[in-house]
């Protein structure tokens, strides 16, 4: 993905989601971004910042989703345990 237009916060921003089968049941999901902040008089000082935040963030969200999605199989497993029963 790439912005288009302009931005208060981002003088440009780029990347891409790379997902990688493991095995059957598992994936690896690369996410890689570029990006710099606006001003750019002042993005040597707030792009590392705002990387920082976004890498938390985006963190945050996946670690997030593996807990949604382990709960998901979980429920699978319980519900084909009851019905093999």
């Amino acid at each position: 993905m790439r912005m288009v237009r302009g931005s208060a916060i981002f003088a440009h921003f780029t990347g891409n989601w790379r997902f990688d089968g493991i095995d059957d049941k598992c994936s690896k999901v690369t996410f890689n971004y570029d990006l710099a902040a606006n001003p750019r008089w002042l993005s040597w000082l707030l792009t590392p910042i705002i990387a920082a935040a976004f890498r938390r963030t985006t963190q945050k969200r996946l670690d997030g989703l593996k807990v949604y999605i382990d709960g998901q199989l979980t429920k699978k497993q319980i519900h084909s345990e009851k019905h093999n029963i």
